[in-house]
């Protein structure tokens, strides 16, 4: 019995792992220009996923922004926060992110993530 239980939740974590390696569809974000257009920056997340990976690229440009109200209306607990990123402002908190990060292949509930 504890190896069936064992068996099951190697396979949901297995799943859960893959999933959140997933990158959240361009469409789940409402991006910006950075500069003179050659970044996007994320201005407000659509989606309704709990865990959310941004793409490193959307519209074929980097993604370096993220904007200071872009996941006010959601109810994260995963954020996946790609290395191509280098300002994240949260409610008025800037965050430099161009300091080399280590990646973090697992995040805990209610943390946020850069990913290598």
């Amino acid at each position: 019995m504890k190896k069936l239980i064992f068996g099951i939740a190697l396979i949901v974590a297995g799943a859960l792992f893959a999933y959140a390696q997933q990158y959240c569809p361009e469409s789940d974000f409402r991006v910006a220009p950075v500069g003179d257009g050659v970044s996007i920056q994320i201005v407000e997340y659509l989606g309704d996923n709990w865990t959310v990976n941004i793409p490193s690229r959307i519209r074929n440009l980097p993604v370096t922004h993220i904007g200071n109200r872009a996941f006010m209306n959601s109810q994260l607990s995963v954020l996946v926060i790609p290395a191509s990123v280098t300002s994240f402002t949260l409610n008025k908190i800037s965050l430099d992110l161009s300091v080399s990060l280590s990646p973090l292949p697992l995040c805990d509930s209610n943390s946020i993530c850069h990913s290598g």
